[in-house]
């Protein structure tokens, strides 16, 4: 009888094996990720474990998944609807405290799956996926294209002022932040709302100001939440303002980089 039971164990023991090292262990996104829903994807031979990362510091990209820790080198994806949304995506590798860029590539989906940001990574460590927006809205890898936000690439309108198209070569805004709106020009101080539907999945909003002697746009406080405290009304992001001037939405996922 014992004889019996130490062979199923060894026996258990074997197959458990045999598993951990051909199955594929995924690792989740970090939660509440739009960008990078999905996992990692490596060779089988790999050992990978996740490492929950709540912050990262490179200013101005945004870590968008938690990291794996690999032991030895591979070619290394992460699935990335980012691509879809306008964001460009880079695979980073921990080192000495620091994330050191690594040379990233995006694949197209095929048939139903999505697009993937990959690397070959060189050797064993921890790795994470970093996004920024490109302020086109275009799903490119390309830094060099400029888009115009339009009324067929927002969600809503201003509650008041002139609204017009925003040249994103001629008014840029800084690459983590994303346009949730055309532009609107006031002639005196008022509140300001649009709609932000998206201040429901994780995006944070910032109105902001162009200056044109600075060449920036500058944030006002932002207040974002249902009107009168009602679920059953929209969901919008308002900002008192003191000048007149001209005004955007703008939104980003996680923390706000220093």
């Amino acid at each position: 009888m014992k004889n019996r039971i130490v062979a199923f164990t060894l026996t258990f023991a074997l197959v458990l094996c045999v598993l951990l090292v051909f199955v594929l262990k995924p690792v989740s996104a970090n939660p509440g990720s739009i960008l990078a829903g999905g996992t990692w994807h490596y060779s089988k031979e790999v050992t990978g474990d996740e490492i929950i990362l709540k912050y990262a510091n490179v200013k101005w990209l945004q870590l968008i998944t938690h990291g794996i820790k690999i032991d030895q080198p591979t070619y290394l994806c992460h699935d990335f609807k980012g691509a879809t949304l306008g964001w460009e995506g880079e695979i980073r590798r921990l080192s000495r405290g620091k994330w050191i860029a690594v040379e990233s590539i995006l694949i197209p989906p095929v048939g139903d799956e999505m697009f993937q940001v990959c690397v070959n990574a060189p050797v064993a460590g921890t790795y994470a996926l970093f996004g920024y927006y490109n302020a086109s809205g275009e799903a490119s890898q390309t830094s060099e294209v400029f888009a115009t936000i339009s009324g067929n690439s927002t969600e809503g309108h201003w509650n008041t002022g002139t609204e017009f198209d925003i040249d994103l070569k001629a008014m840029p805004a800084e690459t983590w932040l994303r346009f949730f709106s055309r532009g609107v020009e006031i002639e005196s101080p008022t509140l300001i709302c649009y709609p932000f539907r998206n201040g429901l999945y994780g995006w944070a909003a910032e109105i902001r100001m162009w200056n044109s002697d600075t060449y920036q746009w500058v944030k006002l406080k932002t207040i974002a939440g249902f009107v009168n405290e009602d679920e059953g009304s929209p969901y919008q992001a308002c900002a008192q303002t003191y000048i007149a001037g001209k005004y955007a939405l703008f939104g980003y996922l996680g923390d706000q980089p220093e």
